[in-house]
């Protein structure tokens, strides 16, 4: 067991911890408040700090262990030259063999390297020859011992030294004769003998020191993690506390309240900041507010005056077709037939009070787009068609014109009645500009597109160049004769444009691929799904 497997698993397990608690691609995904990025942030700090911590431990304890290895390195190699010492005696004739290993074991017994610390001989069969703190166990076969960990050091000790020396961790038993203590020994071989010179010394008071060592420091970070606690709460209340007001007042200014007061005005942060951002906002919609009551207002002005104008411009109207008949018939009692130029003039203002008429009529219909009732959230389109249809019923049958219908039956965000009166428009147009020469086929469509659907009326009449796509939505615009294709005034596509924009649609004009007649498309937003009641 080396020193490194007494550290490293404080800070594998650490390691590990942080993986166990948080892991990083989650963290990534996530999205958090104020208050848990500070106190993330304050976690991460701390589990730096601890990281630190442990790693300083770890070079401690490793710098205490090399020191306490090239301690008992340098006793070590004293020893040896004490056996080589007294074997060079021997070599030289002054003494025996055998007389020259007791003295250097009588040389060597009494070297410590501390009350714990000693200097031991063994010899290659694993037979201790010097053990100063037991001598009773002095030449004991030591080849099938183990230490407490079930490892044979006495054989480990041997073959480090017969490869050249080294070092050896291993258990053994301490001089009390009771416990047992981890210890490293520091072994040279003394070939001529066959034996091995060692110096072994425990190292549990290092780790008595570490621990004592990491008890101050988790004193010492008691405080700290009070004070980040402190600070965590203070400036936690000092940004989330002002952001949770000014979220606030944006929910009253959403709901129109405009009168409620921004705090933190004065303020010289990035919550100042804020705050004068939502005054910005909170003056734009007062304003706004009021430019939108104005503009309601008007609105209900200019319906009162369309239904006014209407009614007050048609009534001369039917005063001027009423006396145009008067007068046809009086001059019918008195002169006979009137001439034919008086018949023209009198038919001339006739349709000229009709044309004002179904101008008026027309003009009242595009002011009550919008006016006719608010959205609802999901509208069956295939139903707004089939009244369309209903409506039209005898024009379609007087053109013979073909239908192809959709089979689906979305739902929109819409006005049904307005949806309605849009289908009604647009089958009229392809009714009224059918090409003689063929009879009239209309086919709609539903198309899903972007989260809604894509509305087309494609039939095969006369179609539209390409330069008028644009200017026939304009009001009062006409590509034919006033009396050519039935007449009109030119403002049935402007209210079509007008309801597909009141839906949060666009409409346009183009050619289909074969190049014949024209295709009529808009776009309508999906149908709104309820949301889910909250639980709890």
């Amino acid at each position: 067991m080396s020193p490194d497997d007494i550290l490293f698993p404080v800070v594998q397990a650490q390691s590990w911890g942080v993986w166990g608690m948080v892991s990083f691609g989650e963290l990534a995904k996530r999205s958090f408040g104020v208050r848990e990025k500070l106190a993330l942030a304050g976690a991460i700090g701390l589990i730096g700090i601890l990281l630190i911590g442990a790693l300083a431990l770890h070079a401690m304890r490793a710098q205490m262990l090399a020191d306490r290895i090239t301690k008992i390195h340098d006793l070590t190699t004293i020893a040896l030259g004490i056996v080589q010492e007294q074997y060079a005696r021997a070599q030289k004739g002054e003494i025996s063999q055998e007389a020259a290993q007791r003295a250097a074991i009588a040389l060597i017994r009494p070297l410590r390297y501390s009350d714990e610390g000693y200097i031991f001989i063994d010899d290659w069969a694993c037979r201790s020859v010097l053990l100063p703190i037991r001598p009773d166990y002095e030449g004991r076969d030591f080849s099938q011992v183990p230490d407490a960990d079930g490892s044979y050091f006495v054989r480990r000790q041997r073959d480090r030294a017969v490869a050249g020396g080294g070092t050896v961790y291993y258990s053994f038993l301490k001089p009390d004769g009771h416990s047992v203590g981890r210890k490293v020994a520091y072994v040279l071989p003394f070939a001529p003998w066959r034996w091995f010179v060692a110096t072994g010394v425990y190292f549990d008071d290092i780790d008595r020191q570490i621990t004592a060592t990491l008890l101050h420091f988790l004193a010492f970070l008691g405080p700290i993690i009070l004070l980040m606690g402190l600070a965590y709460l203070l400036l936690s209340r000092s940004i989330t506390e002002p952001l949770r007001r000014l979220t606030g007042v944006i929910e009253h200014l959403a709901h129109h309240d405009f009168e409620i007061e921004v705090p933190g005005l004065a303020r010289r942060d990035e919550i100042g900041d804020i705050a004068r951002a939502v005054l910005v906002f909170q003056e734009n919609g007062r304003a706004f507010d009021e430019l939108q009551g104005e503009l309601r207002r008007s609105n209900e002005d200019l319906e009162r005056f369309a239904y006014v104008a209407s009614h007050d411009l048609r009534e001369p109207l039917r005063t001027i077709s009423s006396y145009i008949s008067l007068l046809e018939r009086e001059y019918g009692r008195t002169d006979g037939a009137p001439p034919r130029i008086q018949r023209e003039y009198f038919a001339f203002v006739r349709a000229a009070a009709k044309r004002m008429n179904q101008l008026i009529l027309d003009l009242l219909e595009l002011s009550r787009v919008g006016h006719g009732g608010g959205m609802e959230p999901a509208v069956d389109l295939r139903a707004s068609l089939e009244a369309a249809l209903a409506n039209l019923h005898v024009a379609i049958s007087e053109a013979r014109a073909d239908l192809q219908l959709p089979a689906s039956s979305p739902r929109v965000c819409g006005n049904a009645v307005e949806l309605s009166r849009l289908f009604q428009n647009l089958i009229t147009n392809a009714i009224k500009y059918a090409d003689p020469a063929r009879p009239p086929l209309i086919s709609v469509t539903f198309t899903p597109q972007d989260g809604g659907w894509k509305v087309a009326v494609t039939d095969n009449g006369i179609g539209i160049p390409a330069e008028y796509a644009e200017r026939i939505f304009e009001i009062f615009q006409r590509l034919h004769g006033r009396d050519d294709f039935g007449g009109g005034t030119g403002i049935g596509l402007s209210v079509c444009k007008r309801i597909v924009e009141q839906h949060g649609g666009r409409i346009w004009v183009e050619t289909p691929e074969n190049g014949i007649g024209s295709r009529f498309c808009f776009t309508l937003r999906g149908e709104i799904k309820p949301r889910p009641a909250p639980h709890g």
